[in-house]
């Protein structure tokens, strides 16, 4: 099946979300990269602040997302959400997997992060090995910096939200966000790359008091505003890890942390690795 062939119309339920998906969403890819385990492949669980898409080319493996175990050979999409603790590992002995690992990240118009996609976590891919094809071509361009590389991943993944809708996948996609009054503190905060306002400046803006609106936020969000702007900071900090050559002192001044030792501690927390080893090994 092409890009929207054969493609139904989303029922009156989903309506909303598949608009959201499809024209008001921002999709940036970080990285693509291929991996071909090995029989020292055990990785230790880890939880990711981005979209992490696993395509698997030959090979099996397992993976403990959730709570739950899943499996994938070849053909197969393994997508797992902001904040989902998962674990990879060999899915049986001899059929060590080699996969094209993809991080990237979807926002709605407004910038506010979508924390899913899709409920079910692996699927057969629509067109197998066109699909293969198609990312290895995106990890080309990406590993040469090339000028279409980010517009190209945008288009490569909206396409393939497209061929999984069309083959019946439920579409879960939705702002992280339903609350207008923490979407305008957001809003405010996403109009001003670089800087890092305070939390009672975003209090200000969503017309609140500071107490009220730490309250509302982790009700809304599952994170204090603290915690939040932290995760924005290293997701920024981890796009130019991936996507630039700068060093990562610099790297550490653009993100907004006070200095180099306080963000490679904060980086290992959250991505399991230093950020020079997540520069070589994202999919680690």
């Amino acid at each position: 099946m092409g890009v929207g062939d054969g493609l139904r119309a989303p029922s009156s339920g989903e309506e909303s979300p598949w608009k959201l998906l499809l024209s008001g969403s921002k999709v940036r890819v970080l990285s693509c990269r291929t991996h071909q385990a090995d029989k020292h492949w055990h990785p230790a669980p880890r939880t990711l602040e981005n979209h992490f898409l696993l395509y698997t080319l030959s090979g099996r493996y397992a993976a403990r997302v959730g709570g739950k175990t899943v499996a994938g050979g070849p053909g197969t999409f393994l997508l797992i959400s902001p904040g989902q603790t998962h674990r990879l590992g060999p899915g049986a002995p001899g059929a060590l997997p080699r996969n094209v690992a993809v991080h990237f990240q979807v926002s709605d118009a407004l910038g506010i992060p979508a924390r899913q996609l899709f409920p079910k976590p692996v699927w057969v891919a629509p067109e197998p090995s066109a699909w293969g094809s198609r990312l290895r071509a995106l990890e080309s361009l990406m590993d040469q910096r090339h000028a279409i590389a980010d517009q190209m991943g945008e288009l490569l993944l909206r396409s393939l939200f497209i061929d999984l809708r069309a083959a019946g996948h439920r579409l879960a996609f939705g702002s992280s966000c339903g609350d207008p009054r923490i979407a305008r503190s957001l809003a405010h905060l996403h109009a001003q790359p670089g800087r890092t306002p305070t939390v009672g400046e975003l209090a200000r803006e969503a017309r609140l008091g500071e107490l009220q609106f730490r309250r509302l936020f982790v009700k809304e969000l599952g994170a204090t505003p603290k915690e939040f702007l932290d995760r924005l900071r290293l997701g920024a900090a981890a796009e130019l890890l991936l996507k630039t050559g700068l060093r990562v002192k610099e790297i550490a001044h653009r993100a907004g942390f006070p200095d180099e030792h306080h963000f490679q501690k904060r980086f290992k927390r959250v991505y399991g690795s230093t950020p020079g080893d997540f520069r070589l090994r994202p999919w680690d």
